[in-house]
């Protein structure tokens, strides 16, 4: 099953009229919840370790590589210079303002689980590709509407969805003679935004990622380079026509295993 844990009345409008709350990594970043924020939510990074005798001169390109800066919007310019022995953190921006919607599955619904998350309601995804190509649909219109995405060159919104992977660390070491594994990604759609620390495993997540792209170079664009600094979290509907609530349905008391 995909379930998704939610409170009540968000459970309600979502089966009744297809409203859906949708977030941004960044958003789930700052979530005071001890159960939900996750300051690694849909970042990385990558530890430059210079285990050599000599200075090690990282150049701009590589540093951009490890920021997972988009084309055309580097964040380096000059090469950096590391002495022998020392190391340096370069924080991977990626996509972390992309758009998600965080999913549990599991064969039955857990009262303890959503208890644990904080909420009291739990709705089922029955049909989970018609779920993403209307939830993408909607936020497609709304991308253009608020965030003037198509001015932007991002007139297309993907969505890509799986499971959670979950990590112990998200720190990759580079060292010198390991330095030739980088290269500048050109897709936000980077193993990071998919998983998560190990802490966080009991959650069994399932995730669906919004991009906004550009049609004809099928590139995705990092929200917080090209369309808003700090993406909120948005509503989005059936707008009258049923599509999003068609694929949802509530899950009764009766339904969970414990």
């Amino acid at each position: 099953m995909f379930i998704k844990y939610t409170m009540r009345e968000f459970a309600d409008s979502l089966v009744t009229t297809g409203q859906v709350r949708i977030s941004t990594f960044w958003h789930f970043q700052a979530d005071e919840k001890p159960e939900i924020g996750d300051p690694d939510e849909g970042q990385a990074g990558v530890l430059f370790r210079n285990n050599t005798g000599d200075p090690w001169h990282i150049t701009a390109s590589q540093l951009d590589s490890a920021a997972m800066s988009p084309e055309g919007h580097s964040r380096f310019t000059v090469s950096k210079t590391l002495p022998p022995g020392d190391e340096s953190w370069i924080e991977a921006a990626g996509g972390f303002n992309t758009y998600m919607y965080s999913l549990t599955t599991a064969d039955m619904p857990s009262k303890s689980l959503m208890s644990r998350l904080g909420y009291n309601a739990a709705v089922e995804i029955c049909d989970l590709d018609q779920f993403c190509y209307h939830t993408g649909a909607a936020l497609r219109q709304l991308g253009i509407s608020r965030f003037d995405s198509i001015a932007k060159g991002a007139s297309r919104l993907r969505t890509s969805h799986g499971p959670v992977e979950y990590v112990d660390s998200k720190r990759r070491v580079i060292t010198p003679s390991t330095a030739n594994e980088l290269n500048r990604s050109e897709d936000v759609d980077a193993r990071e935004l998919f998983s998560k620390l190990t802490k966080f495993q009991f959650q069994q997540e399932y995730r669906i990622a919004y991009y906004f792209m550009n049609p004809i170079t099928e590139k995705t664009l990092s929200l917080d380079v090209r369309m808003h600094p700090a993406a909120e979290p948005v509503l989005i509907h059936d707008d009258g026509i049923p599509r999003i609530s068609e694929t949802v349905r509530l899950i009764e008391d009766s339904e969970f295993d414990d």
